[in-house]
């Protein structure tokens, strides 16, 4: 197994850091040339940091696959980081494995053996499906739950958070009206109250599931390591409150996961890569989605697979 990271940008490992700052590229990502699997993701990108980090818990049973850094976007001639996304013409020239994989150029993107999925939801729910049965991994890795009961709370809570906490966050980072912005945060805040009332009727503490890791926190947790991208934005922190609690125990139980721990990189970092989306100058999929759809009741929980 060889353990290496793409020439990218990144905090520099060892470097003081918040509880929120720890850098992937300290233990990098698995790149067994041979592995049937390949995640294609980016690493600002929380949808891939999600299968990213399923794909890391599974590699500690004895999972293989490789990783494949993807830019989705157009550089910027002042060397900054860009939302300005490339067409699908100019994706299927630079990635073309990628896009043979992701027919719309989405990521994240699985490829394995014959079988190709795009999507952060599918993707997790390829891999639940695909590793359920499999007894060199079972031991430790049934991600989806271990019952029917428990299957649906975890894609239940996995919609309330795609649904009520994560267009949200995005919207008040590129609303540009002080208005829109406080309606979204507050919006955000009542997704988050739900979550944690859900969660903690499903287990009082530790991960949703209580000792059990799932893909029901990992539908959260790349979004709530986000949140210093608000409060260097829009000036936002979670309240100190009760109705919190729940939630602010998860992050300590989910953060300190070996396995999405390897999956985090430099917080100052993600802050200078999300500036566009910030201003509002963003042309991605998400800003598309998102910021200039005024009526999110129509949109469904799954409907936005990744980033372009």
């Amino acid at each position: 197994m060889c353990l290496s990271w793409p020439n990218l940008r990144f905090g520099r490992a060892g470097s003081k850091a918040s509880t929120l700052e720890t850098w992937a590229e300290t233990t990098a990502f698995r790149s067994e040339k041979t592995a049937p699997t390949k995640l294609y993701g980016a690493w600002f990108c929380p949808y891939s940091q999600c299968t990213f980090a399923q794909l890391e818990e599974l590699a500690d049973h004895g999972f293989n696959y490789q990783y494949v850094e993807i830019d989705p976007y157009r550089p910027r001639p002042d060397g900054l980081d860009s939302k300005q996304k490339l067409s699908i013409e100019e994706k299927r020239r630079k990635y073309p494995a990628f896009v043979k994989a992701s027919p719309q150029g989405l990521i994240p993107a699985l490829s394995h053996h014959r079988a190709a999925v795009w999507g952060c939801a599918e993707c997790s729910q390829y891999l639940v499906d695909l590793l359920e049965n499999n007894p060199r991994l079972s031991s430790g890795s049934c991600m989806g739950g271990s019952s029917a009961a428990e299957r649906a709370s975890v894609w239940a809570f996995w919609e309330l958070c795609q649904a009520k906490i994560v267009p949200h966050f995005y919207r008040s980072l590129m609303l540009q009206s002080k208005p829109e912005q406080q309606s979204a945060l507050e919006s955000m805040l009542q997704g988050m109250r739900e979550a944690s009332v859900l969660m903690a009727r499903q287990s009082p503490a530790g991960f949703f599931l209580g000792e059990q890791y799932s893909v029901a926190d990992l539908s959260l947790a790349p979004w709530w390591q986000r949140l210093p991208l608000l409060q260097q934005y829009r000036g936002f922190q979670i309240p100190d409150e009760d109705e919190y609690a729940r939630l602010k125990g998860w992050w300590e139980a989910v953060s300190s996961r070996p396995s999405y721990k390897r999956t985090m990189v430099d917080t100052a970092r993600l802050i200078a890569n999300y500036r566009e989306y910030s201003d509002g100058t963003a042309t991605s999929t998400i800003a598309d989605t998102f910021a200039r759809q005024p009526d999110l009741a129509s949109t469904c929980a799954m409907s936005v697979p990744g980033i372009a």
